[in-house]
């Protein structure tokens, strides 16, 4: 009972986040609840071929910093992160 009991808490320590851009292209992140969002950055960044330090991400209006993680901004399972491109003066 004791090994069922810490498979439920193992699997609600992973959750899985969408990420949407600007253009409404989707990205599924399965990330641990106490991950460093730097970390989280870093993978999309790449996955996208967009330097991280061009991209905002945002919860509920807010901005996410690299050292935020997702337990700490009470994120859910399936709950969506916004990324913006910041805007280049040029």
């Amino acid at each position: 009972m004791d090994s069922h009991h810490n498979m439920v808490e193992y699997k609600a320590e992973i959750i899985n986040l969408t990420v949407m851009a600007e253009d409404r292209s989707v990205v599924i992140c399965r990330v641990r609840r106490h991950t460093l969002f730097g970390k989280i950055m870093m993978k999309y960044s790449q996955q996208v071929g967009i330097p991280v330090n061009l991209l905002l991400f945002r919860f509920d209006g807010e901005s996410i910093n690299e050292t935020d993680r997702p337990f700490m901004l009470g994120l859910e399972e399936g709950d969506m992160i916004e990324v913006y491109r910041q805007q280049t003066a040029g």
